[in-house]
């Protein structure tokens, strides 16, 4: 950034084990990194964090670990990296098979992921089936988050769907997915269905 920049721009770095490379999401730790604060302002958020249930013992053991990893020579440095470049590899590969998939079901669109373990893909369908959406956990055994729950209040509709998955257990959720959204698009058809989700179908 420079020191233009570096030296007083206010700024507040925020990071967790479910955000980084280890995608630990279950663990619940994190921290953040205020540079350049205004004293008051640092004083403030230092009482908040006082006052707020600290993160599990677990969770804060393995903060520790993400960002003091074994080193080169140490007797898991091995491992570690092997899982590391796992987890990369299958969440890139996740991603783009997760991003092209659900762009060819019609009523559906995703945007590509930039980062994190999750693809957000939103409904584009009649106000009158959103309701019979929330069926897909009974029907298909599928659990996803809604939008409503990451803040969404403009009347889109969105899911939240983990990518963070083995490649053949991405490839179930998809395909089940794919057939619930399938059935539920006949019972209530709309003009914009496209070819690509005819193919589908098809194909499942």
């Amino acid at each position: 950034m420079g020191k233009e920049y570096s030296g007083t721009v206010q700024m507040v770095s925020l990071h967790s084990l479910s955000s980084a490379c280890m995608g630990e999401c279950g663990l619940r730790a994190g921290y953040m990194e205020l540079v350049n604060m205004d004293p008051e302002v640092t004083h403030f958020v230092d009482t908040m964090l006082c006052t707020d249930i600290s993160s599990p013992v677990t969770g804060q053991i393995a903060l520790d670990l993400m960002v003091n990893p074994p080193k080169p020579g140490d007797p898991s440095y091995d491992t570690y990296t092997q899982e590391i470049l796992l987890i990369q590899a299958t969440l890139s590969q996740n991603a783009q098979r997760a991003h092209e998939f659900l762009n060819d079901l019609p009523g559906m669109s995703s945007q590509p992921a930039k980062g994190g373990i999750y693809l957000y893909p939103r409904l584009h369908l009649p106000s009158e089936i959103i309701e019979k959406a929330k069926m897909l956990l009974k029907e298909e055994g599928v659990f996803l988050g809604a939008g409503c729950q990451n803040g969404e209040t403009t009347g889109n509709h969105y899911l939240r769907l983990c990518i963070l998955v083995p490649a053949d257990t991405l490839e179930e959720v998809l395909a089940r997915l794919a057939s619930f959204h399938l059935r539920l698009m006949d019972t209530c058809p709309y003009p914009d269905r496209g070819v690509k989700g005819r193919y589908i179908r098809d194909t499942l």
